[in-house]
């Protein structure tokens, strides 16, 4: 716990770009997943403190949308069986090619948020323009 602490407050620094957020994101979201520190919540949990950099960078957290949660599940779990169980001496996230395919699953899963904003957004540019 005390390297994934160490990689949220490094991650937490400085605000990042929109392209750097996906890989900061997965990076914290599976090393939280491998370690497991608690009997239960650990995936709420991981979602949420993952998005702490996405909201310091000023943009809207990574959702995973219900309709989503079996690919979820399926890729973190995809990602633990190929890195195996975090160990005292291992690295935290080792890189593997199913970390890419965590990442692609969290992107598609923004793109929905951003979608959401930006309707929002367009919805308060029609009322403020209605209002002048």
């Amino acid at each position: 716990m005390n390297a994934w602490l160490s990689l949220l407050n490094e991650s937490c620094k400085q605000p990042f770009e929109q392209k750097e957020l996906i890989s900061v994101y997965a990076k914290l979201h599976v090393a939280f997943v491998r370690i497991h520190p608690f009997y239960d919540g650990n995936g709420r949990l991981a979602r949420l403190l993952a998005n702490f950099p996405v909201l310091i960078s000023g943009m809207p957290p990574i959702m995973i949308a219900k309709e989503k949660r079996r690919a979820y599940i399926h890729a973190l779990s995809r990602y633990e069986l190929a890195v195996g169980p975090p160990e005292s001496d291992s690295e935290l996230i080792p890189e593997h090619e199913t970390l890419g395919e965590f990442s692609e699953l969290c992107n598609d899963c923004w793109q929905q948020s951003l979608e959401l904003v930006d309707e929002a957004r367009k919805i308060m540019r029609t009322r403020v323009k209605s209002i002048s």
